[in-house]
């Protein structure tokens, strides 16, 4: 698992063992909560706050895979300009050999003519 998830279950564990504990040392005053009330208690000290830690949490996991994912892009890229430069270097010395090649075949070219005169 990745640290941030780690520290994101730890925080949600002791932020639920806190609202735990803070609802059962205050169970008088939570005991005469109607439904409509429980449901607001439980959105804004749980649901709200657990969703900002693993939102975060998300958030942190998603930039360290994207620096991952432009850092070997760039090695990708490194690699793919170094093959283009040898294969412009290729190119050039397969050129040089055909034009050698083909001035070669022209002076034979022009021995024969002069041979056959």
């Amino acid at each position: 698992m990745k640290k941030t998830t780690i520290l994101a279950f730890f925080v949600t564990f002791f932020w639920l063992a806190g609202v735990t504990t803070l609802v059962s040392l205050r169970w008088s005053g939570f005991n005469s909560l109607s439904p409509n009330e429980w449901g607001d208690f439980l959105a804004t000290s749980v649901a709200f706050p657990l969703a900002l830690i693993w939102l975060v949490a998300g958030y942190l996991q998603r930039n360290r895979e994207l620096r991952i994912n432009i850092r070997v892009l760039k090695e990708l890229q490194q690699e793919l300009e170094r093959r283009l430069r040898a294969s412009n270097e290729g190119m050039i010395r397969s050129e040089a050999s055909a034009t050698e090649s083909a001035s070669i075949t022209q002076i034979a070219n022009v021995t024969v003519q002069e041979r056959a005169m």
